[in-house]
């Protein structure tokens, strides 16, 4: 079965075995950072949860420019969550 978003996963699990846990926001600067074409928060948010590799971590609050504050998901890999 071919999967759209392999690079992009790849990225992703890479970076996070690196860098350890991290909040979809920081995943998402990153990507756009550092890709070509970069991804939208929709589709990031589809292959986090839909991918057996990578595994919610927890949750955390972030505030936002406006000066309000929101509670984001953290991700990690399923080989460090066994820890």
């Amino acid at each position: 079965m071919a999967n759209r978003h392999v690079k992009l996963l790849k990225l992703i699990v890479q970076t996070l075995e690196e860098n350890g846990p991290m909040s979809t926001p920081s995943i998402l600067e990153l990507v756009n950072t550092t890709t070509r074409h970069g991804t939208t928060m929709n589709e990031l948010g589809n292959v986090l949860a839909k991918n057996k590799e990578i595994q919610e971590y927890g949750t955390t609050w972030t505030r936002s420019i406006m000066g309000g504050r929101y509670e984001v998901r953290v991700w990690t890999t399923s080989h460090d969550n066994q820890n």
